[in-house]
């Protein structure tokens, strides 16, 4: 299950939530009025992570991730985005929603609602007939997110 990371706060930084697990890892950007500046979902984090990152003006950017952590032997190195991975949308927001239960669901529908335009975007699909996960009664409300 995702959980809320404790982070420290960065001067000058838009405030923001990270949630993780073994699977994956969402941090989401506000703004100071506390509507969604943007995300970032990192998953698939055991065998080929890869990322899609939303910002506010409706941009998705797709990465892979470099763990920093490929030589053997030698010092763990800072994780790097790389340009050009696939989005596998089912899988993201599949394990999205399996792993969600604790967070507020305004916010999960909220994610899932962008990763659906994301696919629809790829696939040239309209948003409109993308299928809606049906996500009620899946998870517990939490303090602190705003309503």
């Amino acid at each position: 299950m995702l959980k809320q990371n404790s982070i420290r706060d960065i001067p000058g930084d838009r405030p923001r939530l990270w949630m993780l697990d073994d699977c994956l890892d969402v941090i989401v950007w506000f703004e100071p009025d506390g509507s969604i500046y943007g995300f970032q979902l990192c998953y698939d984090k055991t065998e080929n992570e890869k990322s899609i990152t939303w910002n506010h003006n409706g941009h998705f950017s797709y990465h892979h991730i470099d763990s920093g952590e490929s030589d053997p032997g030698d010092y763990k190195k800072t994780p790097v985005l790389l340009v050009g991975a696939d989005f596998d949308h089912r899988y993201a927001r599949d394990q999205f929603l399996i792993r969600s239960f604790h967070i507020h669901s305004r916010l999960v529908d909220f994610i899932c609602e962008k990763l659906n335009q994301a696919y629809a975007l790829a696939t040239k699909l309209p948003f409109d007939d993308m299928p809606t996960p049906d996500t009620a009664g899946l998870r517990l409300e939490i303090e602190g997110l705003p309503e």
